[in-house]
C-alpha cells in the first residue's frame, strides 16, 4: 500500500476528486470485493472524503494493470489541486519547473530560445519571439508559428506553463517540436538543441527625424535596467519623441514595470492593488528622480498583457503617452510565487491590480486612443501599420 504523508493527503482532497475521473472506475468489479472496513456512521453513502482517498488507492492497489510511478502520481494530484480552482494564472511548479522559472525571470534559462504564447480564443501555443542565436532559430523557427507538437505530445489546450516547461531541459539535449506556419500553409518538423538563452528583453534604435523606438518583450528581473539605458542611448542620439512597443508583451514582473513607469513620469500613483478582502496591499508612486519629457507613442495589440497593459494604461491615465494598435489583452490580476519546502512551487492569483488612474482592467483590456490593425502579413517595417500612425502622431506633435 502507497502512504502519502498524513497532512499532505488531506490538502490533495480535491485534487483527488479530480483524479477519479481520470481513472474510469467504471465497469469494475463491486465494491464488497475490497475489504475496506465500514462502520454504522461509515456507510459507502456517507463516505468521508479521506475515506474515498483511501478507497481509490486500494482499487488502483489492487486492479491496476501496470506499475505505478508514485512520484509522479504525488505530483500530478499536487497540480488537480491548483487545476481544481480553474484559474488560468495559478499553477503548481514541480522542484525542476521552479528552478527553470526562477531562472527565467532573472534572464537566463536553458532551453529552445522561444519565447510562447496563447492566442486570445484558442488553446494553441505559438511563438510569440524567436531569440537570437537560440536553438530555435537555428533550427528555423520564426515568430508567429503555432506550436502543435513537443516531442510527439499533441499540446493543443495545455497550459501555458506546462508547454514552457516541456521546452527547457539542459543543455545540449534535443527535442522535437512540429509547428503550422499560417503564411506557407504547411506543418515543419524541427529538431532543436537547447542551449544557453541570455534574454534580452529590450531593444532600441533610432528612426528618421529624431524618433526613438524602444522594444520591449517582457518584464523581466533585468529589463527596467535595459530599458533605463536604452532611453539614455537615444537620448545621447539626439532623441525628439519616442515609440515604446509593447505588442506581443504578455507582461512579468510588476516591480519591473513600476520601475520602467518611475523612470518617465512625474511624482504620480503608478498603480495599487487590492487582496480578496479588498484591502490596499501596495500603492506605488514614482520617486520623481527622472523623466521622461517628450510625445511618446505606446503600441500595443491584443497580445498586450498583464504589466503591459498597466504600463501602457497609467501613462494613458496621465496624458503622457498616446496609445495605438489594438484592443489590449485584459489581465489584470496579480500572482504571488511561492517557494515549498521540497523545492516546488506554487503560483496563485491573490491581488486585482489598477492603473496609476484607478482603472481595473481586468477581462476589458486598454482600449487604444487610435484604434489601427496590422495586415494579414507583415513581411517587414514597411508593412507595419500601427509603427507607421504612431511615426505620423509624434510628427504632428512635434511641429
Amino acid at each position: 500500500m502507497r502512504r502519502f504523508h498524513k497532512n499532505a493527503k488531506k490538502r490533495m482532497l480535491t485534487g483527488a476528486v479530480f483524479f477519479t475521473f481520470a481513472l474510469g472506475l467504471t465497469g469494475c468489479d463491486s465494491l464488497k470485493d475490497i475489504n475496506l472496513e465500514k462502520t454504522e456512521e461509515n456507510s459507502l453513502e456517507e463516505m468521508k472524503e479521506d475515506e474515498k482517498y483511501q478507497l481509490i488507492e486500494k482499487y488502483i492497489d489492487k486492479y491496476y494493470l501496470y506499475e505505478v510511478d508514485e512520484d509522479k502520481e504525488k505530483e500530478e494530484m499536487y497540480r488537480a489541486l491548483v487545476a481544481g480552482l480553474d484559474d488560468p494564472y495559478s499553477y503548481y511548479y514541480t522542484k525542476e519547473e521552479y528552478k527553470e522559472l526562477m531562472e527565467s525571470y532573472q534572464g537566463t534559462f536553458c532551453g529552445i530560445g522561444v519565447s510562447v504564447g496563447i492566442k486570445v480564443n484558442e488553446d494553441v501555443p505559438y511563438a510569440i519571439k524567436v531569440f537570437k542565436n537560440s536553438g530555435a532559430q537555428e533550427a528555423g523557427m520564426q515568430d508567429g508559428d503555432r506550436i502543435v507538437a513537443v516531442d510527439g505530445t499533441d499540446v493543443a489546450g495545455m497550459e501555458l506553463d506546462e508547454v514552457v516547461g516541456m521546452t527547457r531541459g539542459e543543455e545540449g539535449t534535443t527535442l522535437d517540436v512540429t509547428v503550422y506556419r499560417e503564411s506557407s500553409d504547411e506543418y515543419i518538423d524541427f529538431t532543436i538543441t537547447r542551449k544557453e538563452v541570455v534574454l534580452e528583453t529590450v531593444e532600441h534604435r533610432m528612426l528618421d527625424s529624431d524618433i526613438g523606438y524602444v522594444g520591449v518583450y517582457s518584464f523581466d528581473e533585468n529589463t527596467d535596467e535595459q530599458f533605463a539605458e536604452a532611453i539614455d542611448d537615444l537620448e545621447s542620439q539626439g532623441m525628439q519623441s519616442m515609440i515604446i512597443d509593447l505588442r506581443n508583451n504578455g507582461g512579468g514582473m510588476l516591480v519591473t514595470m513600476v520601475n520602467m513607469l518611475d523612470y518617465i513620469l512625474p511624482k504620480e500613483r503608478l498603480i495599487y492593488c487590492l487582496d480578496k478582502e479588498g484591502n490596499n496591499i501596495g500603492t506605488e508612486y514614482s520617486t520623481n528622480k527622472h523623466q521622461v519629457e517628450m510625445p511618446i507613442v505606446i503600441l500595443v495589440n491584443e497580445y498586450s498583457a498583464s504589466a503591459s497593459e498597466c504600463f501602457a494604461g497609467t501613462m494613458q491615465d496621465y496624458d503622457a503617452a498616446t496609445v495605438v494598435g489594438t484592443q489590449s489583452y485584459g489581465k489584470g490580476v496579480m500572482q504571488q510565487i511561492y517557494e515549498l519546502p521540497d523545492g516546488s512551487g506554487l503560483k496563485l492569483t491573490v491581488a486585482e491590480y489598477y492603473t496609476g488612474g484607478g482603472r481595473n482592467i481586468h477581462g476589458v483590456g486598454i482600449t487604444p486612443d487610435v484604434v489601427i490593425e496590422l495586415p494579414d502579413e507583415v513581411l517587414s517595417e514597411v508593412d507595419d501599420t500601427q509603427l507607421a500612425k504612431a511615426k505620423e502622431i509624434l510628427l504632428e506633435q512635434m511641429r
